[in-house]
């Protein structure tokens, strides 16, 4: 169920618009470690009818997965702050330049143009 509830987050919060494409690629990651708590990590728990046993060597190896997919998830995060800046810094110049200077014309090159 758990699986089913975070792709439809990811569905609706796409189709309304709060997530593009960097918060897509990381709430995809994010809903790998969802799958891997799903199959893996409710045996963990120990308790209840879910606990079915033959856990042993598999929790470390799961902590390691959690582990890389949330460095992978931040890593995403970092890019897509990175991008997010240079595109700032792109749409502010304006110039053709693209370092904000505008270029200068003048006699017949404003005529041209």
């Amino acid at each position: 169920m758990l699986i089913v509830l975070w792709c439809l987050i990811i569905l609706h919060a796409r189709l309304g618009g709060y997530l593009r494409e960097w918060g897509l690629h990381i709430a995809s990651v994010l809903g790998a470690i969802v799958v891997a708590f799903s199959w893996w990590g409710v045996n963990l728990l120990g308790t209840g009818l879910h606990s079915y046993g033959f856990t042993e060597g598999i929790g470390g190896a799961v902590t390691m997965f959690y582990s890389f997919e949330a460095l992978v998830a931040l890593g995403g995060i970092v890019l897509a702050v990175l991008d997010k800046k240079s595109c700032r810094r792109k749409s502010r110049g304006g110039g053709a330049d693209g370092e904000g200077n505008s270029p200068s014309y003048t006699g017949t090159e404003a005529l041209e143009q």
